[in-house]
This record gives structure tokens, sequence and C-alpha cells, in this order.
């Protein structure tokens, strides 16, 4: 999003998805966002498309100040993701994509509860938090986004589909499906 995430904007929406950002965020728009997940949004974070600072500064000016943080320290790095904790966004997973991402760093993030969900040797690589009313999900990759992946690994349609279930809000009854 290129205009300025403002409570008028992120109210049009139950969840985000962000990745390729195409700026920073301003600390005003790092705290709006934070105040309307709390209030029962979900946002999902992704990087790793290109290798320079750029995907970790710009996702890292809406999450840091929420506890997460992608770390570029161990570089870029390959799976597939084969670790994964209980977890609903999990469920029935046994690998997924994993190509050319980053691990995530886990601080204090005062009001939030962190879960690390699927790990990679350099670290956790998905991260849940919850905070309030709603949830945050970092993911160090993307390519779980593309076709090519969801024609390769028949777990991304599952992961997409109980991902969306728990950034939805809470009060809504959806039961996660998945066609073969």
């Amino acid at each position: 999003i290129n205009d300025p995430l403002t409570p008028v904007v992120l109210d049009k929406y139950d969840i985000i998805i962000l990745d390729w950002l195409q700026r920073g965020y301003t600390p005003e728009e790092a705290t709006d966002v934070r105040a309307w997940i709390e209030d029962g949004g979900g946002l999902m974070t992704m990087t790793g498309h290109t290798n320079n600072q750029t995907v970790i500064d710009r996702p890292n000016s809406i999450i840091a100040p929420m506890g997460l943080s992608y770390n570029g320290s161990a570089g870029f790095f390959s799976g597939p993701v084969t670790q994964f904790a209980m977890h609903p966004i999990n469920m029935g997973l046994t690998s997924l994509t994993f190509a050319g991402g980053l691990f995530i760093d886990i601080a204090s993030g005062g009001i939030g509860v962190n879960t690390t969900i699927m790990t990679l040797p350099p670290g956790p690589v998905g991260v849940v938090q919850d905070r309030l009313k709603g949830r945050l999900f970092v993911f160090g990759d993307e390519w779980v986004e593309f076709d090519s992946q969801w024609k390769n690994m028949p777990d991304i349609k599952q992961f997409w589909v109980q991902t969306l279930s728990l950034l939805g809000p809470k009060d809504s009854c959806v039961v996660p499906q998945c066609d073969g």
C-alpha cells in the first residue's frame, strides 16, 4: 500500500498480507497497524523476494515495534520447512516451500504472545503473535504465494486455508477446507 496506513484505510480490512513493500513505514503508521491488530485485525508479512536490505527494513518498520523482526545476519537461506510446532496453521503440513528467506528475531512486544510455529536451522521462520483481539503472522519467505509452488507442493493450499482462517475475525465461524 503506497497510501498512508491510517485507521480509516486499515478499518476496511479484516486481513492484510504484506510482501514486496515499496517503502518503509512511519512510526505513526506502525502504531496504527498495531492498534488495528489489537482491535481484531489479522496481519501476515512475508519477505525474501530480493537479496537486499529493503526486504528487511521495510517490513521491520511495521513489525519491529511489536517485538518481531526479520534478521539478515545468516543471509538468505532455503528449506523446505519440515519442522512444525503443533499449531492450527500447521495442521497436517509435512513440507512447505522456503527458498531464499530470512529468520525471525523475537523480542518482548509487551502485549503480544509469541509462538514459534516453523523452524529451519538458522532459527524461527514462522512466528504467530496474538495481540489482544487480533493476530500477526510473520513468515520468513514469500515463495508460498507463487503458482509454481502451488503445483509442486500440495501442502501450500492447506497452509493458506489455515493461515487465513487463523488471521480472520475470531467471531466468525469458518471451517477450513482443502480440495485436492
